[in-house]
């Protein structure tokens, strides 16, 4: 079945639908591994905090940048960079993380340089600023969001 729909004048085919399928799952999927990150965060330090300062915090995510990518009215999506700032951030597992890269376009490949400091800020249990410095000294991107 092959069959391409027409909406106005862009057409929409069935690997449109799996895609956007698999942007909503990440997104899903992103928020779950937040809560459970951010609900061990406030037992460990026996305090509240808010979604948005955590992640400020532990991912060197603002706010505004959060809410865009994690918006789907909004067309910015989980890049490989940023998801690997929240992964690092939250302190998630490798098989956590590979989980989420999976629904973002592919798990983390060993042979591709950005992939291969993400996986190993996860193993070390790197702090994303680390994590970002690493990116920058070995891929040369700035990946540091907004602070310090």
């Amino acid at each position: 079945m092959n069959n391409v729909y027409e909406k106005g004048s862009m057409r929409i085919g069935p690997d449109d639908i799996i895609i956007e399928h698999d942007q909503i799952a990440l997104r899903v999927e992103i928020d779950k591994a937040i809560d459970i990150a951010r609900e061990k965060h406030e037992k460990d330090n026996n305090t509240k905090i808010g979604i948005y300062p955590f992640i400020e915090e532990k991912c060197n995510i603002s706010q505004d940048t959060y809410k865009k990518i994690q918006s789907p009215k909004y067309k910015n999506k989980w890049t490989r960079e940023m998801l690997g700032k929240l992964c690092v951030g939250l302190g998630l597992s490798i098989d956590e993380a590979n989980e989420l890269f999976l629904l973002q376009g592919g798990k983390l490949n060993e042979t591709n340089a950005l992939d291969k400091i993400i996986y190993c800020a996860l193993r070390d249990k790197d702090n994303v600023y680390d994590f970002c410095a690493e990116v920058l000294e070995y891929t040369g991107k700035d990946i540091e969001s907004f602070k310090k």
